[in-house]
C-alpha cells in the first residue's frame, strides 16, 4: 500500500452528503451540481455519436476537431498544448503529479477545495498556505510570508470555491508579478472561469509558467459526462501526455463530441439565485460578502458560537437544509451554499435557514 494514502482522509464532502441523501424532505445546498438537466443538443450530441458507432479510440490528447475549437477559445495556445481529460480533477491530478517532485512546495490559498490538500499528501508535497483578505482577494503581504526556498508553485482557483469571489485587477496583477519575481508556475483551476464574463489570469509574458485546468461540469451542466482540458506549454505538455496516455488512453468519443456541442451553447447561469440568497442573508443579520462569482455563496456564523460543523449537522436534523461546513475547506465558522437550485426552493430553503437562526 502507498503509505501516502494512510495520510488522508475520506471526503468529509461526500459522507456529508451521503447523510444528506437520507434526509427526508431535505433541501440541499451542498455540492455544486445543478438542478437542471443538461441541455438537449448537448445529449443528442452523445446520442448521435453512439448512433453513428463513434465507439472506438480517439487520439489520445482529445478529438482534433475539439482541440482545434478549443483553441480559438483560448487563443494562445497551440493544438498541440491543449489535452481532453475526465474532468478537472483528473487535469489537476495529472498536472501535478508531472511537475512535482516530493517535497517541492506548492502554495495554496484558504480557504481551499480539499482535494488541493489532499493531492499534496498523496504526492508529499511541502504544503505552503496562505490565507485570503475580508474580501476573499490576494493581500501581497500574507503571499509573500508564505513563500519559501522551495517554492515550486502557486496553485488556484478563480472563480473561487468555496467563497464564490473573483479575483481583482489588483489581486491578478500581484499574482502575476510574485510568479515572475520568484519564478513560480501558476496552477490556474479554472473550473468556474466559463460560467461567465470573469477577468483571466492568463499573462502572454507568463505563456510557459501558466497552466490551465478547465472543466464542461459547471458551465455546460456535464458533471457526469466528465469531461475537462489542460491547457499548458508545449514542453511540460508533452510529459503530461505520457502521464494522461498510462492513466487514460483517451475520453469516450460521444461525450468529447457533446463537449464540442457544449462550446457552442450558452453558459448557465444562477445569478438570480445567488443574489436572492445574498439579500435573505443581509435581511437576517448574518455577516457574508458580495461576491461576483458563481455557484457559490460563503458567509460567517461567529456570532451564533457554534462550530460550522455543528451548524450544518444541526439544521439539516432541525429543518432539513444541508449546507458544507467551512471547515470542510479549512476555514472556520463559515458555511458554504450552493445557489445551483430551484429558485422557488432557494425561498423555501431561505425560510427554514431564517427559522433555524432565529431560534440560536
Amino acid at each position: 500500500m502507498n503509505p501516502q494514502l494512510f495520510k488522508i482522509t475520506t471526503s468529509r464532502l461526500r459522507i456529508f452528503h451521503e447523510k444528506v441523501k437520507k434526509t427526508e424532505g431535505v433541501i440541499d445546498f451542498t455540492l455544486g451540481d445543478a438542478h437542471e438537466n443538461v441541455n438537449e443538443d448537448i445529449k443528442e450530441a452523445a446520442i448521435r455519436s453512439l448512433d453513428h458507432n463513434e465507439t472506438h479510440y480517439s487520439e489520445s490528447q482529445g478529438l482534433y476537431e475539439l482541440r482545434e475549437l478549443l483553441c480559438l477559445k483560448e487563443m494562445f495556445y497551440d493544438i498541440q498544448e491543449i489535452c481532453i481529460t475526465s474532468g478537472a480533477t483528473q487535469g489537476l491530478f495529472e498536472v501535478m503529479m508531472t511537475l512535482f517532485e516530493k517535497g517541492d512546495g506548492l502554495l495554496v490559498g484558504i480557504p481551499a477545495y480539499p482535494s488541493y490538500i489532499s493531492l499534496c499528501i498523496l504526492f508529499d508535497l511541502d504544503l505552503q498556505t496562505f490565507i485570503f483578505d475580508d474580501e476573499f482577494q490576494i493581500s501581497e503581504d500574507f503571499l509573500r510570508a508564505a513563500i519559501k526556498e522551495n517554492t515550486k508553485a502557486l496553485l488556484i482557483n478563480h472563480p473561487h470555491n468555496p467563497s464564490g469571489s473573483v479575483l481583482n485587477q489588483k489581486s491578478i496583477q500581484i499574482l502575476h508579478k510574485i510568479c515572475k519575481e520568484y519564478d513560480l508556475l501558476l496552477i490556474w483551476d479554472a473550473t468556474y472561469f466559463e460560467c461567465g464574463s470573469y477577468p483571466t489570469l492568463y499573462h502572454p509574458q507568463l505563456h510557459e509558467s501558466i497552466i490551465q485546468i478547465h472543466s464542461f461540469s459547471k458551465s455546460s451542466l456535464m458533471c457526469g459526462f466528465r469531461v475537462g482540458y489542460i491547457c499548458a506549454p508545449l514542453n511540460k505538455m508533452k510529459e503530461i501526455v505520457k502521464l494522461h496516455q498510462l492513466i487514460q488512453s483517451c475520453l469516450p468519443v460521444f461525450t468529447q463530441k457533446s463537449a464540442l456541442t457544449a462550446l457552442h451553447s450558452p453558459f448557465v447561469s444562477y445569478d438570480e439565485q445567488k443574489r436572492y440568497i445574498f439579500r435573505r442573508l443581509i435581511d437576517m443579520g448574518i455577516d457574508v460578502i458580495e461576491t461576483e462569482g458563481p455557484y457559490y455563496i460563503f458567509f460567517s456564523i461567529k456570532p451564533f458560537h457554534l462550530s460550522s460543523e455543528e451548524f450544518a449537522y444541526r439544521m439539516l436534523e432541525e429543518v432539513q437544509i444541508a449546507v458544507l461546513p467551512g471547515k470542510y475547506f479549512y476555514y472556520e465558522h463559515h458555511i458554504r451554499m450552493s445557489c445551483c437550485i430551484d429558485l422557488e426552493k432557494c425561498k423555501e430553503g431561505c425560510d427554514r435557514l431564517e427559522a433555524f437562526v432565529r431560534k440560536l
